[in-house]
């Protein structure tokens, strides 16, 4: 698994307070502009979100490439509607291994047999000249892939986080959502300070989850 940021927007916490500032005041955009960063807009901020009005924080976006994930792992990210995705399509490109959970391996008596086997029948369709669109209906869930998505810091903050970093949500997915957030919270400190990254998963994820 590997994140990273593509793009976001340029200090979300100070755009985000100086947009919740404009709803409730007479001047304009330049004279807010000018006024609030000067200092205390942090506090403002955080305000503004302890009070609900966290529709001003749908100006801030930011642009994650997520690699080393697999299908099952995909197949959940994007059930979160108010989002934007792009996903390598199986389609157009080859399925190289798959993302394996440890109990998975362990399982096995032959790791390396067990993604051989796995892979078999995808491989040997796609050597007999099946198309690709076609082969892929017999890849594993596992299948190595990776997605492109663009989340608003509204959704991140009520939507996603909450219930990608519970406890009760799937391994995998808690890794992509406490990673994330690390990434997040460099980004705009102020609104995502409530949430902390769990760095003891982190380190079992990288333990667990692997390629045969």
């Amino acid at each position: 698994m590997e994140i990273r940021i593509l793009a976001h927007t340029e200090n979300p916490d100070l755009l985000c307070a100086k947009i919740g500032r404009y709803s409730n005041v007479t001047e304009t955009w330049d004279e807010i502009d000018r006024k609030m960063p000067s200092g205390g807009w942090e506090k403002f901020l955080q305000k503004v979100i302890k009070m609900g009005h966290t529709s001003v924080l749908e100006h801030a976006v930011f642009t994650f490439e997520i690699t080393g994930v697999s299908r099952v792992f995909t197949h959940q990210f994007v059930r979160h509607r108010i989002a934007s995705y792009l996903q390598k399509s199986f389609r157009r490109t080859k399925i190289k291994q798959l993302i394996l959970p440890r109990t998975v391996l362990d399982a096995a008596e032959d790791p390396q047999a067990l993604q051989k086997a796995a892979e078999t029948l995808y491989r040997e369709y796609f050597r007999r000249g099946v198309p690709m669109e076609d082969a892929r209906y017999l890849a594993p869930m596992g299948s190595e892939t990776a997605i492109i998505a663009t989340f608003n810091a509204r959704t991140l903050l009520e939507s996603f986080f909450p219930l990608r970093l519970h406890r009760t949500a799937q391994f995998e997915i808690r890794a992509v959502a406490n990673e994330m957030l690390r990434i997040v919270k460099e980004i705009a400190p102020v609104i995502f300070q409530n949430l902390e990254v769990d760095e003891k998963l982190l380190h079992e994820f990288k333990r667990t989850f692997t390629k045969p």
